[in-house]
C-alpha cells in the first residue's frame, strides 16, 4: 500500500505518517530544509522592515518564485511592479512581523487589494509562514491546503471546523497537530504536510480517469 492508502486504512498513524516521509526524504539534508531553517531564522531576527536595512530580505519574501517556505511559479510581482512597491511592502511586512494574526491577514490583504495591480494571495499567505512555522504550514495554495488537510482532518479525526481565512484553517490546524506532535520541528512537520499533498495527488491521478482529476492546486510549493 502506497502512504496514502495506509491512512486510510487506518494503519499509518499521524506520528508514523511524519517519520516515514522524514526519512525517505532525508528532511536533515535536504536543501529545501535548510533554506526553510535559514529563511525563518533571518526573519524572525530582523528587528524592523521599515528602511532599506533589510530590502534584501524584503525581496526574498515578496519577489522570489523560490525562497525556501515555498516556491512559487505563478504569481509572484514583474521586476517593475515589485520595485514600484517596495515601500509598501515594507510597511506590510512591518505589520506581520509585529503581530501575524487574523486582523493584521486581513489589513494586508484591503491593503493590497488597494494598492496593487492584481492580488498575490499565495505570495500573502508564503509572507506569513515565513514568519511562523509553528502557525503556518507551506502549503500557501489555499485550494491545495484544503484538499490534504481536509483529507487528514477526516482519516486522522481531528475534528477541524476548517472554517474562515487561509489563515484561520492554518492555526486551527497547526494547533490541533502540534498537540499531537509535540516537541516536533515545525519545519519538518510543514515539510510532511507538504509531501502529503503530493502524495495524495499522485495517488488521485493514478486512480482517476484523465480529465477527472479531483486534486487541485495551481501554484507548487517545494
Amino acid at each position: 500500500m502506497d502512504i496514502i492508502e495506509q491512512i486510510e486504512a487506518g494503519t499509518l498513524s499521524l506520528s508514523e505518517l511524519v517519520n516515514t516521509l522524514s526519512k525517505d526524504w532525508d528532511y536533515s539534508s535536504l536543501v529545501w530544509s535548510q533554506r526553510y531553517h535559514e529563511l525563518t531564522e533571518v526573519v524572525g531576527k530582523a528587528q524592523s522592515f521599515t528602511g532599506p536595512e533589510h530590502d534584501d530580505l524584503l525581496k526574498r519574501l515578496w519577489y522570489e518564485r523560490d525562497n525556501g517556505v515555498a516556491s512559487i511559479k505563478q504569481g509572484v510581482p514583474s521586476s517593475a511592479e515589485y520595485h514600484q512597491n517596495i515601500p509598501l511592502l515594507r510597511e506590510l511586512t512591518e505589520i506581520i512581523r509585529k503581530n501575524p494574526d487574523a486582523a493584521t491577514y486581513q489589513q494586508v490583504t484591503k491593503r493590497m487589494l488597494q494598492a496593487i495591480s492584481r492580488m498575490y494571495w499565495s505570495l500573502r499567505n508564503r509572507v506569513f509562514a515565513a514568519f511562523s512555522a509553528e502557525n503556518f504550514t507551506t502549503i500557501v495554495d489555499e485550494n491545495a491546503f484544503n484538499n490534504v488537510v481536509g483529507f487528514l482532518n477526516k482519516h486522522y479525526r481531528l475534528e477541524l471546523a476548517l472554517n474562515g481565512s487561509w489563515l484561520e484553517k492554518n492555526q486551527e490546524f497547526k494547533q490541533a497537530i502540534n498537540v499531537r506532535l509535540p516537541h516536533r520541528d515545525p519545519h519538518y512537520v510543514n515539510m510532511a504536510m507538504w509531501h502529503t499533498y503530493e502524495e495524495l495527488c499522485e495517488h488521485e491521478n493514478n486512480k482517476t480517469p484523465k480529465g477527472q482529476i479531483s486534486i487541485s492546486g495551481t501554484e507548487k510549493e517545494s
